[in-house]
């Protein structure tokens, strides 16, 4: 088994609680792969003004194998977050360690 990763912000970006958005995805992961941790972190990126944004997110951590039936389930969960958390992007780290930038912008749009 090797780490996965799903990184949830703790605010959309009107500043409400996504306490809700992080309980599902927690309890998602602890159904599909049997449990998981969550710690609290920052994450930063550059705005197109070129300013540092910098937010409280949470980091979900699950063990599972690395293969395709995971993956799925991981991306069904990061989707998840983007989606209801109105978010452009979710960060997912894959069991085999590739990392993607989950697109959920065009979700949300529609």
């Amino acid at each position: 088994m090797r780490e996965a990763l799903i990184i949830c912000p703790q605010h959309d970006n009107d500043g409400k609680s996504l306490q809700h958005v992080k309980h599902y995805a927690e309890l998602a992961l602890c159904k599909a792969f049997g449990g998981c941790t969550v710690t609290s972190a920052k994450g930063s990126w550059v705005s197109p003004s070129g300013e540092l944004v910098t937010e409280p997110v949470w980091q979900l951590v699950a063990a599972c194998d690395a293969n395709a039936d995971n993956a799925r389930k991981l991306e069904s969960i990061a989707h998840y977050v983007g989606v209801e958390g109105r978010q452009q992007a979710v960060y997912l780290r894959y069991p085999s360690g590739d990392v993607q930038i989950l697109d959920t912008h065009q979700a949300i749009a529609a």
